[in-house]
Parts: structure tokens; C-alpha cells; sequence
């Protein structure tokens, strides 16, 4: 699942890092992707 999860993050980038960087971002306090 770990692998699989990766592939997906590099393959899709922006989609999937805007959603770790969203849900980080609010976790953080700030929010970077808008």
C-alpha cells in the first residue's frame, strides 16, 4: 500500500500533493496552497 500510495503522489502530483499540502497546511496553521 506504501508504494502504491507513492506511485500515485508522484504520478499525480499536483492533485495529490494540493491534498497533502491542504490537509497539512490546516493541521500547521498555514495555509500555502490557498
Amino acid at each position: 500500500a506504501e508504494p502504491i500510495l507513492f506511485r500515485g503522489i508522484a504520478s499525480a502530483g499536483s492533485a495529490s500533493r494540493s491534498r497533502a499540502v491542504g490537509a497539512g497546511g490546516r493541521a500547521g496553521g498555514g495555509f500555502r496552497h490557498g
